[in-house]
């Protein structure tokens, strides 16, 4: 979804749509538009169907003032009761909720938006039904149309706003779904030897001390924290419990303590978007700074029993703790991961093609380089030098105490036998192998033979409800079922005939085996209920069954 919001921000360059960010909507026959609550590029492909694609803008856009004629701008202030945008049920007006009519303001034609926000209880179905983004007849929006789809009556456009807005062709049949860049190489020889190196430093706790340990969900991170202070703890076994929940830790639970602790960790002790690296301010560091040491300690211990890495921490942060340095390259591409989606994208752009760029986007650009240290103008011949330099200030400069504090927690023997024996393509090969995608996790789902007819159609509707999840929803459903968000090797599924208050997904997490109910009489039902156990807490407590 990311990328395809990318391409289509690319159209056009001169509205800045990638930075202000926009909605997704489409008209129905009765001239009303509905948002599309879509999260993949196929959920946006099946809402359209053969109509127009329309862009609502989170932010008001100013277009040439005479770009449309003023008699065919038609406005719904008498059905909303004044300027501004209903609700998005189609009631009473509410302010919270963007919309996107034609309005003419200072004489200047304007798509007026909002800020995109829905408030809690505002929007009363995650999927299913659309809600309606306004409640009368939608005027001209921007619209790139599908490639050989017929315009419909229903949205059809004056000649004169399509020569003046110069709305192209868009071909939404590119699969946006796999990203190259999470293509592991066909490298057998790398994948053995992580492997061998995983499986070493596993092996390296045969025979050690067990140690039982308990945990609160609630304060993940400061028991684990504690527990870590000791630092033979990493060399030991261990066999978790989380306090107030049964279950007898096979591997599961330790799994999921460590899962858990990543999790709420990073956002503590950590910064950045997509990937993270160490943060505390100065003031704390002082007081605080020896917790990086205990997180070290966590990290290999992770390594040992759960045999992967934290996929939120940055590769870059990762080989400088252990190597005390990477490579530029390196820096960049986690660079690009680490800042928000808007800053991605206005480097992408002027990356790509420096002179495109809008006034307001260098001005942006310029403040962006302000706000991290760089007191220069872009210049196109020096921009990549200049984000390398951002980038390594950033990601390894100024994090550099804390890298060197974690490495303090790691073991020496750990980090002769396995840390010191894994390159930076070893590395590469692990973070891409643990990152999960719909396809993969597609491939590893597995299911007896010689299914009955209930049973295949509710196999069948979980690999239509795993289709539908995007990259948040994905993690959580791998949390579920295997108490980590990497990918597994194999996900298992058997069935059961429960039905009523019975019916619900059991995980057993220690054989990544979920047990579903083929008592769902449509997919939609199906996939209401999946929802709603993998939004409430409660359903990751572990109990006997």
């Amino acid at each position: 979804m990311e990328l395809l919001k990318t391409r289509i921000s690319e159209l056009y360059p001169g509205k800045t749509l990638g930075v202000i960010g926009f909605r997704f909507a489409r008209c129905d026959k009765g001239k009303k538009v509905h948002y599309i609550d879509a999260s993949t590029v196929r959920e946006v492909k099946m809402a359209v169907g053969k109509g127009m694609l329309l862009l609502i803008p989170t932010t008001d856009i100013e277009l040439p003032a005479g770009a449309v004629p003023p008699e065919q701008i038609r406005s719904n202030r008498s059905q909303a009761g004044q300027e501004g945008n209903p609700d998005v049920r189609g009631g009473n007006h509410n302010p919270a909720i963007g919309g996107g009519n034609l309005v003419v303001r200072d004489g200047n034609l304007v798509v007026q938006g909002g800020n995109g926000a829905v408030r809690e209880g505002d929007q009363t179905v995650r999927e299913g039904n659309q809600p309606a983004a306004q409640s009368g007849t939608p005027t001209v929006v921007f619209q790139p149309q599908l490639v050989d789809a017929p315009v419909a009556t229903a949205t059809e456009r004056p000649a004169t706003v399509e020569a003046n807005l110069d709305m192209p062709a868009f071909d939404l049949t590119f699969d946006f779904d796999e990203d190259s860049s999470d293509q592991i190489p066909d490298t057998p020889a790398i994948a053995n030897e992580v492997t061998q190196a995983f499986g070493n430093l596993h092996m390296s706790l045969n025979g050690s001390q067990e140690r039982e340990v308990t945990v609160r969900r609630s304060s993940i991170v400061e028991d684990v924290l504690a527990l870590y202070e000791d630092p033979g703890l990493c060399k030991m076994k261990i066999k978790v419990q989380f306090e107030g929940e049964e279950g007898e830790d096979l591997g599961g639970l330790s799994k999921e303590m460590m899962t858990a602790f990543w999790n709420d960790v990073t956002k503590d002790y950590f910064k950045g978007e997509h990937v993270t690296v160490p943060f505390m301010p100065l003031h704390r560091r002082r007081k605080e700074g020896s917790k990086f040491v205990a997180i070290g300690r966590v990290l290999t211990h992770a390594a040992a029993v759960t045999e992967t890495l934290p996929s939120r921490i940055a590769q870059t942060a990762i080989i400088c703790i252990v190597f005390g340095d990477t490579s530029p390259d390196c820096s960049l591409d986690d660079f690009l991961l680490y800042v928000s989606p808007s800053e991605k994208y206005l480097l992408r752009k002027a990356l790509r093609n420096f002179s495109a760029l809008t006034k307001s986007e260098m001005d942006m650009l310029t403040t962006f380089f302000c706000v991290n240290g760089l007191t220069e103008l872009p210049k196109a011949e020096e921009l990549s030098d200049q984000i390398r330099a951002i980038a390594q200030s950033v990601l390894v400069d100024t994090p550099m105490p804390l890298y060197q504090l974690m490495r303090q927690g790691i073991p020496q023997d750990h980090l002769e036998s396995f840390w010191c024996q894994l390159s930076i393509q070893h590395l590469t090969h692990v973070m891409l192998a643990q990152r999960p995608t719909v396809a993969k996790v597609l491939s590893v789902l597995k299911a007896p033979e010689d299914l009955r007819p209930e049973e295949e159609k509710v196999l069948y509707y979980l690999q239509d409800f795993i289709r539908s999840l995007d990259a948040d929803d994905l993690l959580n459903f791998l949390l579920f079922v295997t108490a980590s968000i990497h990918m597994p090797s194999c996900l298992s599924v058997s069935f059961v005939g429960t039905f009523g208050l019975q019916r619900r997904p059991v995980a057993h997490t220690c054989s990544n085996l979920l047990e579903i109910s083929t008592n769902y009489f449509s997919a939609q039902e199906f996939k209401r209920e999946m929802r709603m156990f993998l939004g409430d807490t409660e359903s990751y407590r572990y109990s006997f069954m």
